[in-house]
């Protein structure tokens, strides 16, 4: 007769007699606020925002002299570094992008008349047949 193998997973017993197996959260409940690892695996040094977003370090220092958002600011006194996160890195360049085309396109869009918006939509949707 061959030996048995060992249960890889071993199964969960309950404490009390006749109880039933402990339950999960349901999958629609309301997501936990992000854990403190995530939020650490999203801070970054300078060089490595310059890496992830493609561009050149001096032009993520000028994004920081305009005002894109850091978690802390380097000082050589103290030997400290540039602590950038990620997220909110991206979500500041995606809205001072988004607020130059409005600017550029007539500046507030709450503004814009019915008309100028389907005209604005029609030539959109003629550019778009073109590609």
């Amino acid at each position: 007769m061959a030996p048995r193998k060992p249960n890889p997973t071993p199964m969960l017993k309950s404490t009390e007699t006749g109880s039933h197996p402990p339950s999960f959260p349901a999958e629609d409940s309301a997501p936990s606020s992000p854990s403190r690892s995530s939020i650490s695996a999203r801070h970054m040094s300078l060089k490595q925002l310059a890496t992830l977003l493609n561009r050149d370090r001096n032009t993520v220092m000028k994004y920081l002299d305009q005002g894109m958002p850091a978690v802390e600011k380097a000082d050589r006194d103290r030997g400290a570094a540039w602590v950038l996160d990620s997220a909110e890195a991206v979500r500041w360049l995606e809205e001072r992008a988004a607020k130059n085309v409005a600017d550029r396109f007539g500046g507030d869009l709450k503004t814009v008349s019915k008309e100028d918006a389907e005209r604005r939509d029609a030539v959109a949707k003629m550019i778009i047949r073109r590609s």
